[in-house]
Parts: C-alpha cells; sequence; structure tokens
C-alpha cells in the first residue's frame, strides 16, 4: 500500500517562483505609475473631497490584450454618465518589485502608455497568506 502526504500550500517554498515573475516582469515590462487617493471627507458645500492622502508608485508591469474573453470574464459593462467603455487592458504586475508600496485597489488610477486609466479590478496571486506573487490590474479608460 502506497500512501501519499499531501504537500501543505502553507509549508510550500513560493520564493522561486516569487523570484521568477519579478524577473520576468523587470525584463520585459515597463514603467506604469499607480496612484491611490484615499481618506478625506466629502464637502457638499464645495462639492469636493478634501484632506485625501495620494500614495503614488511606479512599478514595472507587463501589458496583456484586452481579448473578448477577458473582458466577458470580468462582466465589463460599465457606464458612467452614458458613456459605455470600450477601452481596456490588462496589467500584471509583480508583488514583490522593490517599489511596491501599496496594494492596488478598484478606482486607483495608471498611467500606461501615456494614458490615464481606472482599475476596475484586482486579481492577486497569493496561494498563501503572505505577500502576493502577482497582481492582474484590469483596467479602462
Amino acid at each position: 500500500m502506497v500512501f501519499l502526504r499531501a504537500l501543505s500550500v502553507s509549508s510550500f517554498n513560493y520564493s522561486p517562483i516569487t523570484a521568477t515573475a519579478l524577473k520576468l516582469i523587470t525584463s520585459f515590462g515597463k514603467n506604469v505609475t499607480i496612484v491611490n487617493l484615499s481618506g478625506g471627507t466629502f464637502d457638499p458645500v464645495l462639492g469636493v473631497d478634501a484632506g485625501q492622502t495620494t500614495n503614488s508608485q511606479t512599478v514595472k508591469a507587463v501589458s496583456l490584450p484586452a481579448s473578448g474573453g477577458k473582458i466577458a470574464a470580468l462582466d465589463a459593462r460599465f457606464k458612467l454618465g452614458g458613456e459605455v467603455f470600450e477601452k481596456y487592458a490588462f496589467i500584471i504586475i509583480s508583488g514583490s518589485d522593490a517599489n511596491f508600496t501599496f496594494e492596488p485597489q478598484p478606482g486607483d488610477k495608471v498611467t500606461l502608455d501615456g494614458l490615464e486609466w481606472y482599475v476596475i479590478g484586482v486579481t492577486p496571486t497569493r496561494p498563501n497568506t503572505g505577500n502576493a506573487i502577482v497582481y492582474e490590474l484590469a483596467l479602462r479608460i
């Protein structure tokens, strides 16, 4: 009788995979800037957010084509002011980039190829409770 011992996800060493992901993204990626606005309160008299904190990080990212399958998987039918956004992009960033200071989230802004994009979805690849190996960000103009 053969007994197989299951490898616990939390005991697996993800360091080599994380290092490889960082190396590939650094080698083939391009710089993107991610901006996160947090905190503050809405001033109804002025109609603006006051006291917000701006966090910014410039990291390497690999850009992926926005295929119909990826967009359908997101169920991306976003509307703002009656305008349907048809321009999407997907990027992958490393969670171990030296400039990585905060976890991206929907609503953040990304500067990619001279254009400002909005993050509409973030999928971290985090097989254990530690840091994510990579993040895939869905963007729209």
